[in-house]
């Protein structure tokens, strides 16, 4: 016990030896700032001269981290493939920046390029393309729409698929409108509010025709998870772009998704599907979902 107590105190004199020496380099520098200015200039360049005090109390290491922190954030273009500091080993937590108050102490903001780009990193795992991960409600909500009063229709019927609570049921919602008529755009604005607001939801969004080719190339006798899971498991899924069967040749797609959607259906998973389509020529290419003429639709024109 006396040799733990020992080395404890060695401790605590090796760290105050070490602080004195730092305080006394920041006094023959002429203070913290000109020193910070020659020591560590991506970190002088966050602080304001208020903060001499509080730094003068930090380690060197402590300094040195900070200053590796904003060099960092000086060379980060998020929200972009990756962020500066997403696998950061400083001291700051990854989105926080190393920033001080006027009075001169720790701040830390929140860094808005980065809650920017953890977004787009969640909607990238939910298969949302990267050209749609920019797609707001409020976004939509300025489309220069020829038909108004159903742009807000179908505003005010996606409004509760985004705000479901993490695992609980849903509603369906079948969304249609001619091409260019920002289906998609809306939604995939429901994914990132949805992003927004929880963290617990299993979002999945899903093109149809990418879907098709996905289960072409298939190998069932692989390892790969097959193609229709994350659809089949996700507790709000978009399935964009839904139409009609062209001929008998896609019987074995249409038969495989009309199970997806059935089971999605019996566990009233929300699920928001897009569609050119007149709804009873979609109904005709699913026959064995006899629930599909009860899900509830809009449409953004007239």
């Amino acid at each position: 016990m006396e040799r733990l107590g020992t080395l404890g105190l060695g401790a605590a004199k090796l760290f105050q030896d070490l602080q004195d020496a730092l305080r006394q380099e920041i006094r023959d520098a002429g203070g913290a700032m000109p020193w910070l200015q020659a020591q560590m200039p991506a970190l002088a360049t966050t602080c304001p001269g208020t903060a001499a005090e509080y730094l003068c109390a930090q380690t060197r290491a402590w300094l040195e981290d900070a200053d590796l922190r904003a060099t960092e954030c000086a060379r980060c273009h998020a929200p972009s493939a990756t962020a500066a500091c997403a696998r950061s080993q400083t001291l700051f937590r990854p989105g926080r920046l190393p920033k001080w108050t006027p009075a001169g102490e720790l701040d830390a903001p929140r860094c808005k390029r980065y809650s920017e780009f953890a977004i787009r990193t969640r909607l990238a795992i939910s298969n949302v393309p990267a050209l749609h991960a920019g797609y707001t409600i409020g976004g939509f909500k300025e489309f220069k729409s020829r038909h108004p009063e159903a742009q807000r229709r179908a505003f005010d019927a996606v409004v509760p698929l985004s705000d479901q609570a993490p695992g609980r049921t849903g509603p369906w919602l079948l969304l249609t409108g001619p091409a260019k008529s920002a289906k998609t755009y809306l939604a995939s604005a429901v994914l990132r509010a949805t992003v927004q607001r929880s963290r617990g939801v299993h979002l999945w969004y899903q093109d149809v025709e990418s879907l098709r080719t996905a289960l072409k190339g298939y190998q069932f006798d692989s390892e790969d998870p097959e193609p229709t899971e994350r659809l089949r498991a996700a507790d709000l899924a978009i399935v964009d772009g839904l139409a009609p069967m062209r001929s008998e040749r896609e019987w074995w797609f249409y038969e495989k998704l009309e199970d997806v959607l059935h089971e999605r259906w019996v566990n009233q998973r929300s699920t928001l599907i897009t569609t050119r389509a007149a709804p009873q020529d979609l109904f005709a290419s699913f026959p064995r979902l006899t629930t599909f003429d009860q899900v509830p639709q809009c449409s953004l024109v007239g």
